[in-house]
This record gives structure tokens, C-alpha cells and sequence, in this order.
């Protein structure tokens, strides 16, 4: 990418990685930068390597990973505070990335404190 075009994607990588624990979509982030949601799409998937879906639910992934082993809060706090709506998206998705149930890797974790 040219240079302007890169630090447009960092833009717009920054913007999420502030706002991935809010209701995020591609049509809130194409109104913030006024830009076509398809080409955001194909820009940042071409620059990183992974969707911006992709990006948020790591992102919130481990985010989730640091409050599980830092805090004592419910999985189900920990989901919503995490920006996921449902506790079942969340868990599923968390096995999906982590290899492991949000449990477990809380319980393998939390004496790293």
C-alpha cells in the first residue's frame, strides 16, 4: 500500500482497537471515515492478513483472556464487558480461538497474577 493508504488502514485498525468492546459494525466504521464499507473491507483484510470481524472478536478475545486471569468477575460479566451480547457467542467463540473453555483457561491462568 502507499503510504497514505497504509496509515488510512492504521487509522482505521486504531479506531477499532478503541472501540472493539462497544456494538461495532462495518457501517459504523465506514460512516466514522466516510468511506465505502466494501473497500474498508478489502483494505484492511489485504494489510492484515484477517477480516475486521476477524480483528474485533480477537481483539476481545484477549481482552477476555487478561480480565479472566486478573479479576474475579463472571464469565458472564466478563463477556458483556467484553462486547460480546451473548455469553454462549462468547464461550464458543473463545474455544474456537483458545483451544480451550473460558473456565479452564481461567483456571490455568489466574495464579500468573
Amino acid at each position: 500500500l502507499a503510504s497514505s493508504a497504509a496509515s488510512d488502514v492504521y487509522k482505521r485498525q486504531e479506531y477499532i482497537d478503541n472501540h472493539f468492546t462497544e456494538s461495532i459494525n462495518l457501517d459504523k466504521i465506514s460512516s466514522e471515515f466516510y468511506m465505502n464499507k466494501y473497500y474498508i473491507t478489502r483494505e484492511f483484510k489485504k494489510e492484515y492478513g484477517e477480516t475486521i470481524f476477524q480483528h474485533i472478536i480477537r481483539r476481545r478475545i484477549d481482552y477476555a483472556k487478561e480480565l479472566l486471569a486478573t479479576t474475579n468477575k463472571t464469565i458472564d460479566e466478563i463477556s458483556h464487558l467484553c462486547g460480546f451480547n451473548d455469553q454462549c457467542y462468547f464461550s464458543r467463540q473463545f474455544k474456537k480461538i483458545e483451544g480451550i473453555s473460558s473456565l479452564n483457561y481461567r483456571k490455568n491462568n489466574k495464579n500468573n497474577i
